[in-house]
C-alpha cells in the first residue's frame, strides 16, 4: 500500500533546541538503529540533516546554520507515512510575526500533526523571556485548535509538547513544566478558545514531553560530551502513531459513507425499477377501464398512484423525468379525451332530436336521460379544456333542461 502524505507543523522560539533536536532525532533513527527506520524522500533532505548530524556528532560543535525544518521530508514506512515537516515563522521579539497575512495559514490548515518546542530553562528561569517570543506561536497554535480542533486522539490535528533543554533544569517534571506553560499561555487566549479549554479544562489529555537532545550540556558553546538522550524518539513515534490512527478513522468512516451512499444508490435504482414495472401495470389496468368506458374508475387510478410510491418524493436520487408516473398527465389527458368523445358521441344524437320550440316532455325517458347527460358533461371542466365547441353546443342546450 502507497504511503500517506503527512504534514507536522513546526513551532519554536529561536534557541529553544530545534535544530539539535531534529539532529539528534535523525541520528538516532539513520544512524544508532533505534526507533522506527526512516528514509528521506530527496536528496536535499539528507543533505541538510547529514550536515546537522556531522556537526554535532562528529565535529562535536554547535551548529552555526540552523537546520529549516521545512527542508525535511522522510518516510516512516512501518506507519505507511509520508512526512513533511513545515516550519511555523515567528519567534521575534515581542512575537510580532504578521503571520495571520502570511501563506502560513494555508499550512496550518492541512496540518496533520504538530510539534511545539519550548525551551524548558527558559520556561523555569525566565518566563517573561519564554511568552515574549512564544506569543506569535500561541497565536498560530489557537488558530490550528479553531480551525480543526486539536484534542489527542479524539478531533483532527495532535499536538505533542517538547520541553527541550531539560537538562539545565533537572528538578522539573513534564507534568510540572506543562501546567507551568498552562499558566503561563492561558491568561493570553480567549475564555471560550479551544485552545484555553485544552489547556485548563483537559490538561492529562495534554502530551508533554521533558526532552533532552543530546545530554548535559556544561554551557551553551561546549557540547556534552556523553550522548544521553531523552525523550527524543517517543515523542515523534507517538505522534506518528496518532497521526496514523486518525487517518486510519478518516478512511474507515469514508468508507461507510461510500457504502451508504452504494447502499442509497442500490436502493434507489431497484426502487426506480420496481416504480416502473409497477407503473407499467397501471397503466395496462387503465387501458383496460377506458376501452370499457369506465372512465371514472381509470382516472381514480391515475390520481391516486402518487400514493403508492416507496419513497416519498419519490426517489430522491432519480430524476422526476425518468420515475414511474412520469407521464401520467398525458395518460390522464387520454383518458379525458376518450371520456369526452363517448359523452359527446351519446348525448349528440339526444340533442339533434330535440324541438326547441315545443315544450318538452319532462318525464320522457329521452327527457330525462338528455337531462342527465347534459348536466354531467357541463360539471367537467376539462372537457370544456379539450373540445370547446362540443362544450359549447351542449351550453347552449342546458336551458331546455333546467
Amino acid at each position: 500500500m502507497a504511503n500517506q502524505k503527512y504534514k507536522v507543523a513546526f513551532f519554536g522560539a529561536p534557541g529553544a533546541g530545534k535544530t539539535v533536536f531534529l539532529g539528534s532525532y535523525f541520528n538516532l533513527v539513520t544512524n544508532l538503529g533505534q526507533g522506527r527506520p526512516v528514509s528521506f524522500k530527496s536528496a536535499a533532505a539528507a543533505r541538510a540533516t547529514d550536515r546537522i548530524i556531522e556537526t554535532l556528532f562528529k565535529r562535536q560543535v554547535p551548529v552555526q546554520n540552523k537546520l529549516n525544518a521545512g527542508e525535511v521530508s522522510y518516510s516512516v514506512d512501518s506507519f505507511n507515512m509520508d512526512v513533511q515537516l513545515f516550519q511555523t515563522p515567528g519567534g521575534t521579539c515581542g512575537g510580532s510575526y504578521e503571520w495571520e497575512a502570511s501563506p502560513i495559514l494555508t499550512e496550518l490548515e492541512s496540518a496533520d500533526g504538530a510539534l511545539f518546542l519550548i525551551s524548558a530553562e527558559d520556561l523555569v528561569k525566565r518566563p517573561e523571556k519564554a511568552l515574549q517570543e512564544n506569543r506569535t506561536f500561541i497565536k498560530a497554535l489557537s488558530f490550528l485548535f479553531e480551525s480543526k480542533g486539536s484534542k489527542w486522539g479524539k478531533e483532527e490535528t495532535p499536538v505533542v509538547f517538547l520541553f527541550t533543554k531539560g537538562d539545565a533544569v533537572p528538578e522539573a517534571t513534564a507534568e510540572a513544566l506543562a501546567e507551568k506553560m498552562t499558566g503561563l499561555f492561558a491568561p493570553e487566549l480567549d475564555e471560550e478558545s479551544p485552545l484555553a479549554d485544552y489547556l485548563l479544562k483537559s490538561p492529562s489529555a495534554v502530551k508533554a514531553y521533558k526532552v533532552t537532545a543530546i545530554g548535559d550540556w556544561a554551557d551553551f558553546r561546549t557540547l556534552p560530551k556523553e550522548y544521553k538522550p531523552q525523550n527524543v524518539i517517543k515523542p515523534m513515534e507517538e505522534l506518528y502513531k496518532t497521526m496514523n490512527e486518525i487517518n486510519k478513522k478518516k478512511r474507515e468512516v469514508r468508507s461507510i459513507l461510500i457504502a451508504i451512499a452504494a447502499l442509497l444508490v442500490l436502493t434507489a435504482l431497484g426502487t426506480w425499477a420496481l416504480d416502473l414495472r409497477g407503473w407499467g401495470r397501471t397503466k395496462d389496468e387503465i387501458a383496460k377501464l377506458t376501452a370499457a368506458s369506465q372512465f371514472d374508475e381509470a382516472l381514480k387510478i391515475v390520481n391516486s398512484y402518487e400514493r403508492g410510491y416507496i419513497f416519498p418524493d419519490p426517489i430522491p436520487l432519480v430524476p422526476s423525468s425518468l420515475r414511474g408516473g412520469a407521464d401520467k398527465e398525458r395518460v390522464r389527458a387520454g383518458i379525458y379525451k376518450a371520456y369526452e368523445k363517448a359523452e359527446f358521441s351519446a348525448l349528440d344524437p339526444l340533442l339533434k332530436g330535440l324541438d326547441a320550440g315545443r315544450m318538452p316532455d319532462v318525464k320522457s325517458e329521452t327527457y330525462l336521460e338528455a337531462a342527465g347527460r347534459v348536466e354531467k358533461y357541463l360539471a367537467n371542466p376539462e372537457f370544456e379544456k379539450l373540445n370547446k365547441a362540443n362544450y359549447e353546443k351542449v351550453r347552449s342546450m342546458a336551458w331546455y333542461f333546467e
